[in-house]
C-alpha cells in the first residue's frame, strides 16, 4: 500500500501521524525525526528532500552519522590525494576532515542543526569511540559486498551491541517520534549501510529496555526503512509505503556541498561511477512493523577480549600438543610399510582444534598461536629423559613434528576465509 504524500490533510508529509499538531513556533513541542546514516552524503542522497522538508515545517529533524566515510572514492581531480585508493597515506584521515566540512555545509543547506557522530557526544554510552569507514568493492552481481582489507576500529566488524549502545544513548536523549535508517540489506550491500540498519534497529530496542541511568527509557512510536531505487531488492507487499515530495532546491544545494563525492550540474548529478541521474525531490520510505524487530536475525555475541583469544588459543594449544603426543606413535604395519594413522588424526584434531578456537575468538591469529603452542609442547616431549623421548625419530614423530608447522598456517588461512566470508 502506498500512499502520495504529502496530502491536504496531513501537513506532516506521511512520517509523522495525521494528529501532530503544527508547532506554534520553532521548537515549540515540535516533533523529532532521527535519521541514521552510515557515511557522509548518504544523508543528502536518499533523505535529503525528506529532512530539508520536515525542517522547514518547524519539525525537530537530527541526524547519526556512523562514520566519516574515509575510504571514500574521490571524484575533484585536485582532491585525489585525499584517496586512500590514490596513495594517501594517512588511512583516510584527511579525507574525513573534508568530508565532515562537506556534511557541516550539506546539512546548513538542508535546514539540518542537530547533528551526532555515532559514539561521542549524546550518541555515546561511555567514553568517546571513533567508528571508521569499511570500505566496500563490487561483487559480481553488481551489488557491494566487504572490501578485501578493513581499517582498524571498521564500523562492520565492531560487536552489535557495543554501536548500538551508543545510538540507544541519542535515542534516550532525544526521543523521537520517528526513526529514519536503511532496509536490511542496507540498499545496495555496502557492509556499513547493513551494520547501520542492525544497529539502528538493535539500538531501538535497547531504548525501550530501562537503563538504569539518567535517562529514561524511551519507545519509539515509528520505524522507516528507505526505500532504495536499486531494482534488485523485493519489497515487503504487506508493509506500508510512503512517499515525501520534498525540498527539491535544498537537496541539490546540500549534494553540491558533498563536493568529493557527488558531481552536480543543473538538475542531475554523478557520483564517482560518472552515471548521470536526475535530482528528485520524491523520497520513499516503507513503514517497519513493530513486530518485525523481533524477527531480525539473532545478534552476534560481543567480540572476546585479547587477554580471552590468547587465553583460549593457548589452551586449545596445550590440549592438542599432549593429545596429539599421546596418539601419534599408533600405527598399522603392514608388510614392510607403516600407516602413520594416530600421527594423521592427532593433526585433523590440531587442525580442527585451530580452526575452531580462531573462529571463536573472531581472530585468525588465534589458530596460529593455538598450533605453535601445540609445536613447543611436542617439541618439549621430544626431549630424551633417562635415555627416552616421547616422540622418538620414526615415521610416525616425524610425521607428527613436521605435520604440525604445515598444519597450523592451514587452520589459520581457513579460519581466515571463513571468518571474511561471514562478514560479507
Amino acid at each position: 500500500m502506498t500512499h502520495q504524500q504529502p496530502a491536504p490533510s496531513n501537513p506532516w508529509g506521511g512520517l509523522l501521524p495525521l494528529t501532530r499538531p503544527l508547532p506554534s513556533m520553532p521548537g515549540a513541542d515540535a516533533p523529532r525525526l532521527l535519521f541514521i546514516h552510515a557515511h557522509p552524503d548518504d544523508e543528502t542522497l536518499v533523505t535529503g528532500a525528506t529532512m530539508a522538508r520536515y525542517a522547514s515545517l518547524g519539525a525537530r529533524v537530527s541526524l547519526l552519522t556512523c562514520t566519516r566515510g574515509e575510504l571514500g572514492e574521490v571524484i575533484p581531480p585536485q582532491l585525489h590525494h585525499l584517496e586512500v585508493g590514490r596513495g594517501a597515506a594517512d588511512g583516510g584521515a584527511g579525507l574525513a576532515v573534508e568530508r565532515e566540512h562537506e556534511l557541516a555545509g550539506a546539512l546548513a543547506a538542508l535546514g539540518v542543526a542537530d547533528h551526532h557522530w555515532l559514539g561521542s557526544g549524546a550518541a555515546t554510552s561511555g567514553p568517546d569511540t571513533l567508528y571508521r569507514d569499511s570500505g566496500m568493492k563490487w561483487g559480481p552481481d553488481g551489488r557491494a559486498v566487504a572490501a578485501d582489507t578493513l581499517l582498524p576500529g571498521s564500523l562492520s566488524r565492531a560487536p552489535l551491541d557495543e554501536v548500538a549502545g551508543h545510538a540507544a544513548a541519542l535515542v534516550r536523549a532525544l526521543q523521537p517520534d520517528v526513526v529514519v535508517t536503511y532496509a536490511a540489506d542496507g540498499g545496495y550491500g555496502h557492509p556499513d549501510h547493513v551494520r547501520t540498519h542492525d544497529l539502528a534497529l538493535r539500538a531501538i530496542e535497547l531504548a525501550a529496555q530501562e537503563p538504569g541511568g539518567r535517562l529514561p527509557a524511551w519507545q519509539v512510536p515509528q520505524v522507516f526503512t528507505i526505500v532504495s531505487d536499486r531494482p534488485e531488492r523485493p519489497l515487503d507487499p504487506a508493509a506500508e509505503r510512503i512517499v515525501v515530495d520534498g525540498d527539491l532546491a535544498a537537496k541539490t544545494a546540500a549534494m553540491r556541498a558533498h563536493r568529493t563525492q557527488i558531481t552536480v550540474e543543473g538538475e542531475r548529478y554523478a557520483l564517482s561511477d560518472g552515471v548521470w541521474k536526475g535530482i528528485s525531490p520524491r523520497e520513499e520510505f516503507q513503514a517497519l512493523v513493530r513486530d518485525s524487530l523481533a524477527e531480525e536475525p539473532a545478534h552476534p555475541a560481543p567480540l572476546p577480549t585479547a587477554a580471552a583469544a590468547v587465553a583460549a588459543g593457548v589452551g586449545a594449544g596445550l590440549g592438542a600438543g599432549l593429545l596429539g603426543t599421546a596418539l601419534h606413535g599408533q600405527a598399522i604395519y603392514a608388510a614392510t610399510s607403516v600407516v602413520p594413522l594416530g600421527a594423521a588424526a592427532a593433526l585433523v584434531l590440531l587442525t580442527a582444534l585451530a580452526v575452531l578456537t580462531g573462529l571463536w575468538a573472531r581472530r585468525s591469529w588465534v589458530a596460529l598461536l593455538t598450533g605453535g603452542v601445540a609445536y613447543a609442547v611436542a617439541g618439549i616431549l621430544s626431549i630424551p629423559r633417562g635415555g627416552f623421548g616421547l616422540i622418538v625419530t620414526n615415521l610416525q614423530g616425524n610425521v607428527w613434528l613436521i605435520g604440525i608447522a604445515l598444519a597450523t598456517p592451514v587452520a589459520a588461512l581457513i579460519a581466515r576465509a571463513v571468518l571474511r566470508r561471514s562478514a560479507r
